[in-house]
């Protein structure tokens, strides 16, 4: 890949500078959330809330999702959504969530300290962290698969098997009787 001459590089922040000078804003644009988080919830209500899902992989998803008992479910892990620990967005409820992590990205506990001293997300540093503090969502994931593998699922007490084997046994029964010459 060829180098860009530095007498270009200059020409552009010359440009740059001028445009400025000038009073030409550089349009930026504004961030706005995916248009798929609003399909299918409809209005955000009162008992949901917009959560930002930093994934495993490093990718950002927005979703809403329901608050039941100040716990929000998502992908069989449970993480906490206390008031605390909610942001606002556009008067909507904000909650930013790793996935690895059941505490969300600002807590409670962590809003006095955030006020002083402002470090740089590191996915490592929180999951070493999530780990030291028990916080990790793997072991309620496994703990819930295990649950649904061991689950017992009520039998009736008249199913498809039970009315074959009536069936051959009648069939049986009757065989013998003509068999023998009983039945007449």
């Amino acid at each position: 890949m060829a180098e860009i001459p530095i007498s270009k590089k200059i020409d552009r922040i010359e440009d740059t500078l001028s445009e400025m000078m000038e009073g030409k804003k550089s349009k930026k644009k504004k961030f706005r959330l995916p248009l798929s988080v609003f399909f299918g919830k409809g209005k955000l209500r009162r008992d949901h809330v917009l959560v930002c899902l930093i994934k495993s992989n490093k990718q950002v998803a927005f979703r809403i999702e329901k608050v039941e008992d100040d716990t929000v479910m998502i992908n069989d892990a449970i993480y906490d959504a206390r008031s605390g620990n909610m942001l606002n967005y556009k008067k909507m409820p904000l909650i930013i969530l790793k996935e690895w992590n059941t505490q969300p990205a600002i807590s409670e506990d962590e809003e006095e300290e955030r006020k002083v001293e402002y470090k740089v997300f590191n996915p490592k540093e929180d999951y070493e962290e999530a780990e030291e503090y028990g916080n990790l969502t793997s072991p309620q994931r496994l703990i819930f698969t295990k649950m649904k593998m061991e689950a017992i699922k009520p039998s009736s007490s008249f199913n498809v098997k039970t009315l074959i084997t009536l069936v051959v046994l009648l069939g049986g029964v009757w065989f013998a009787l003509d068999y023998f010459q009983i039945l007449g």
